[in-house]
C-alpha cells in the first residue's frame, strides 16, 4: 500500500493525552473526554410527530416468496427469498449475502441441557449435547462457533472436547462481535473497566486475553461501546478513554498497535481514526502495522466506512457532507450533499451492510447513502422545527440488511440495498428481528388482542396464540410454539420445506451461522476447562 513521503514512524506503544482533547466540543460531537459514552450512539427520538406519507410498499431482492407454511394450526409465515449477492453499478460497494445456517442450539434454561439440531440431517437430533451445570442465560455465536454465557461465566464451545470457561467479573458483561468469519466474545463493562477478548476461529483454535495483560495499562477504561472491527473479526479496535488512543488487537498476537485518537473504521488494510475540535476534525489513516499513511482536515465527522477494497475512506460530516479521502492523496473529494432541512446537521452515520452503506441520521431525516456518494433513499419528517428529533431508527447493526425507521409516528422496514419500503411494521411493540433484520416479529399494540405479529417483504401475519422463538440469520426459518410443541418452518420461494416439531425440552433456541456439522462431538468435558488468565 502506498506510503505517503512526509508519513511518520508507527505511533508507538503508548501515546500520551493530547491537549486537543480538552477543547469543548460542539454540543453533538462526543469524544473521549471520559465520558462512558464514547461511542456514536443513536439519538433519542422517542418524541415523534404524527402522520407521514403513505407511499406504495415495493418488494425487495427478486421474487418475494408468499406467507406459505401453516404454524401448528394457529396461522401462516412468511416466506423470505434471500437474493445472491448483489454487485452494483459505477463505484459502489456490493451488499454482502447475509450468511446462512445449517443448525440450531435448543436450551433447557433451568435445567442447563443443551442441544445442537442439525437441519441437514432431517431435523433429527445429532446427540451432539452438554450440559452447562446451571442456568443458562444466553448462548452466543458467530463462525459455525457458539459459547454459552451462565451465571458469572462464559464457556467458549460448550459441545467441543475441551471447553474453555472464563470468569464474568463483576458489573461486566458478555457479548459477542457482529462478525461474519469467527465467534469473537468481549467481556466488558459499559462503565469503563479492563476487558478480556476471547477469540474462537473457524479453525478451532481458541485465544483468551486480559485486555491490560496486554497493555500494561494500570487504569483501564475500555469501553465495548467503542469498539470497531472489520468484518471478519481479524482486527478489534478498542477505545482506550485513559490514554485518549485507540488498541488495536490481532486475535492470536499478543503485541497490540496504539493509535492515536478514537477508531472510525476498520478493514484488514486501512484503518481510520479520527479527532474533532469545535467544528472541525481531523482524520488519520493508518496501516494495521501503526503507520500513518496520511492527514486530512475535515468538518466534523458523524461516521464513516471503509470501501471493500480498502483504498479509500467515506466520510458523513455534522452538515451533511459526504466526503472521500485516500491514502495516497491528500485531497477531499465531495461525493456528494444531503438535503437537510435549515438548521437541520447530522447526528449520528451508522455503518450497515457489511460497510457497503451509511445511514445518516438527522434530528428530521435519515439518509441511505451507498459507497459513491449515491444517496439510495431518504426518509424525512413533516415536522422540521426545533431541536427535538422526530425521526428514529432501529435494528441498524453492522450484518443488518433491513432496517426499521421511524417517521412521524410510521414505522417502515427498508431495504438497506436500495432503499426501498419492505413493509409497514407501525403499532408493532417489542420488536425483535433476525440478524440481517429483514424479519421480525413483536406484539401488535395497535388493537386490543396483542397477539404476535410476524412481518417480512411477504407483509405482515398475526401469530395469534403462537410465540416465535428464534429467527434465522437470512430471514428464511423461524421456531414457533404453541406453547406445548416448538416447531421449526422453513420457507422458499414455491413451498414450506420445514414444519417440523423440535422433539427437545428447551425454552431458548439459536440459529447458528454457518455451522456445518459432519459428525457427533465428543461429549463436553467440562473437567477439562480453562479460566482467562492461565496459560
Amino acid at each position: 500500500m502506498f506510503r505517503d513521503e512526509e508519513a511518520n514512524a508507527p505511533e508507538g506503544r503508548r501515546r500520551q493525552p493530547d491537549p486537543l482533547f480538552d477543547v469543548a466540543p460542539d454540543d453533538e460531537t462526543r469524544m473521549m473526554t471520559g465520558d462512558p459514552i464514547v461511542d456514536r450512539q443513536p439519538v433519542d427520538t422517542s418524541h415523534e410527530a404524527d402522520k407521514v406519507d403513505d407511499s406504495p410498499r415495493r418488494e425487495r431482492l427478486g421474487p418475494a416468496g408468499r406467507m406459505l407454511a401453516t404454524i401448528v394450526v394457529v396461522a401462516a409465515v412468511g416466506g423470505l427469498s434471500v437474493g445472491a449477492l448483489q454487485w452494483l453499478r459505477n463505484d459502489r460497494d456490493p451488499v454482502p449475502r447475509t450468511p446462512g445456517w445449517t443448525s440450531l442450539v435448543a436450551v433447557d434454561r433451568a435445567s442447563g441441557d443443551l442441544t445442537r439440531i442439525d437441519t441437514d440431517t432431517g431435523l433429527a437430533v445429532t446427540g451432539a449435547a452438554a450440559n452447562a451445570g446451571t442456568r443458562v442465560n444466553a448462548i452466543l455465536d458467530g463462525g459455525g462457533n457458539t459459547a454459552v454465557v451462565i451465571p458469572g461465566r462464559v464457556v467458549i464451545d460448550p459441545f467441543g472436547d475441551r471447553p474453555v470457561s472464563i470468569d464474568i467479573p463483576r458489573d461486566h458483561a458478555a457479548r459477542a462481535l457482529p462478525t461474519g468469519g469467527a465467534l469473537d466474545v468481549v467481556i466488558g463493562s459499559d462503565a469503563g473497566d479492563d476487558m478480556i477478548i476471547a477469540h474462537l476461529g473457524t479453525d478451532g483454535t481458541t485465544w483468551v486475553r486480559r485486555l491490560t495483560d496486554l497493555t500494561g495499562e494500570a487504569e483501564p477504561r475500555y469501553y465495548p461501546s467503542g469498539i470497531r472491527h472489520d468484518v471478519d473479526g481479524t482486527l478489534i479496535a478498542v477505545a482506550d478513554a485513559t490514554n485518549f488512543q485507540t488498541v488495536l488487537i490481532t486475535p492470536g498476537d499478543d503485541e497490540p498497535v496504539y493509535l492515536p485518537d478514537l477508531a472510525l473504521a476498520v478493514h484488514p488494510e486501512l484503518i481510520v481514526t479520527s479527532q474533532t475540535v469545535g467544528d472541525r476534525a481531523e482524520v488519520a489513516m493508518f496501516d494495521p502495522d501503526g503507520t500513518r499513511l496520511r492527514t486530512l482536515s475535515t468538518p466534523a465527522v458523524r461516521g464513516a466506512t471503509i470501501t471493500a477494497d480498502g483504498e479509500r475512506v467515506v466520510i458523513i460530516t455534522r452538515t451533511g457532507e459526504v466526503l472521500a479521502g485516500r491514502p495516497e492523496s491528500g485531497n477531499i473529494e465531495t461525493l456528494n450533499a444531503l438535503g437537510l432541512a435549515d438548521g437541520d446537521t447530522v447526528v449520528d452515520a451508522i455503518t450497515v451492510a457489511g460497510g457497503s452503506r451509511l445511514l445518516a441520521v438527522a434530528r428530521h431525516s435519515i439518509h441511505l447513502v451507498a459507497t459513491d456518494g449515491a444517496e439510495l433513499g431518504s426518509w424525512r419528517s413533516s415536522d422540521t422545527a426545533g431541536d427535538t428529533p422526530t425521526v428514529d431508527i432501529d435494528a441498524a447493526d453492522i450484518r443488518s440488511r433491513c432496517a426499521v425507521v421511524s417517521v412521524n409516528g410510521t414505522s417502515t422496514m427498508v431495504d438497506l440495498d436500495d432503499g426501498d419500503d419492505v413493509v409497514d411494521v407501525t403499532g408493532v411493540g417489542g420488536r425483535t428481528a433476525g440478524d440481517d433484520g429483514c424479519l421480525l416479529t413483536g406484539v401488535d399494540v395497535s388493537g386490543s388482542t396483542n397477539q404476535t405479529v410476524l412481518a417480512g417483504p411477504s407483509g405482515r401475519v398475526g401469530l395469534g396464540a403462537g410465540q416465535v422463538l428464534a429467527l434465522a440469520p437470512d430471514a428464511s426459518a423461524v421456531v414457533v410454539s404453541d406453547g406445548t410443541t416448538a416447531r421449526l418452518f422453513t420457507v422458499s420461494d414455491n413451498d414450506a420445506t420445514g414444519g417440523a416439531e423440535l422433539d427437545v425440552t428447551a425454552d431458548l433456541f439459536t440459529f447458528i451461522v454457518d455451522s456445518t456439522i459432519t459428525e457427533t462431538p465428543p461429549p463436553a468435558d467440562t473437567d477439562a476447562s480453562t479460566t482467562a488468565g492461565t496459560e
